[in-house]
């Protein structure tokens, strides 16, 4: 596992010139997050949305060198490549033991891949339509699959920053869009924890 200084180096190195902003917490965080994912979860197939293809390529740079030792093969996808190419970067990810897929909004619809199992939200995403269908590519039953997890990378500035909260807002609408249960057991929890703290 890096520190943050050999992944701070990585980006300097890998990430400049492909609208990767450096000096974003979410930019340098968010492969120990990915990374800190496949090993506490035992995920094995992981799919990267980014808001445009330059930041899909330059995370597939940047993880192709942060996940070197950690057996996560790192594949990059976008629409101007042939189907052809893409059909091959589809099979040779799932046929890897661990994989990730970056991409833009190229895999959120057409894709029916069931052994996804971890979806990256990597950028900001302020559609609720666009969520689901993100959502939708971890939700599907395959063998041995147990879970679908969704990462939602949000940093901390400082205690007055409620900024980094309004992504996972979004996505968890979309979550209980997909899913009406997990907002009845959410606030299930809010309840008992509510009449915790009053009695």
């Amino acid at each position: 596992v890096m520190d943050e200084g050999e992944v701070s180096s990585i980006l300097q190195r890998y990430g400049s010139g492909f609208d990767v902003d450096l000096s974003k917490k979410e930019d340098s965080l968010v492969p120990f997050a990915i990374q800190a994912t496949f090993h506490k979860y035992n995920v094995s197939k992981a799919v990267s949305f980014h808001s445009n293809n330059c930041r899909a390529k330059a995370s597939a740079n940047i993880y192709g060198h942060v996940f070197a030792d950690n057996d996560i093969s790192v594949f990059n996808m976008n629409g101007n490549m042939h189907p052809s190419v893409r059909a091959d970067v589809l099979q040779e990810a799932k046929a890897s033991p661990k994989s990730i897929i970056t991409n833009c909004k190229l895999l959120h619809t057409g894709v029916d891949e069931a052994s996804w199992d971890l979806v990256v939200m990597a950028d900001a995403v302020t559609s609720h339509v666009e969520c689901r269908q993100m959502i939708g590519r971890v939700s599907r039953k395959a063998p041995g699959k147990k879970f679908g997890y969704v990462l939602i990378p949000m940093p901390f500035y400082d205690n007055n920053d409620t900024g980094c909260y309004d992504n996972f807002y979004t996505v968890f609408q979309a979550m209980v869009g997909e899913d009406p249960e997990l907002e009845q057991a959410v606030l299930l929890v809010i309840d008992r924890k509510s009449t915790r703290l009053n009695s």
